[in-house]
């Protein structure tokens, strides 16, 4: 977390969009659970962190049923996916 950076972005026909990197604030602290939920509709994704709105982020890619992967780096680990 040294750079407190939460990127969205999309690769999309071989190459990375522009980046979404603005937040008011960032509520992931070092050493700390977090659970991360992501929503989607029609128009957008709508990110929550520990239950409270976080981000929207527009679709890039339409129709959203094709999308088939959500990429996460950096120093995390995951300890459930549900779906």
């Amino acid at each position: 977390m040294k750079e407190r950076t939460v990127v969205r972005n999309s690769f999309l026909n071989g190459r990375w969009g522009p980046e979404e990197n603005y937040l008011s604030f960032n509520p992931f602290q070092y050493g700390q659970y977090f659970e991360l939920s992501i929503c989607y509709d029609k128009h957008e994704f709508q990110v929550y962190t520990n239950g409270y709105p976080f981000f929207n982020y527009a679709h890039r890619y339409i129709p959203i049923e094709h999308i088939r992967t959500l990429k996460i780096t950096g120093d995390v680990t995951l300890s459930y996916i549900k779906y």
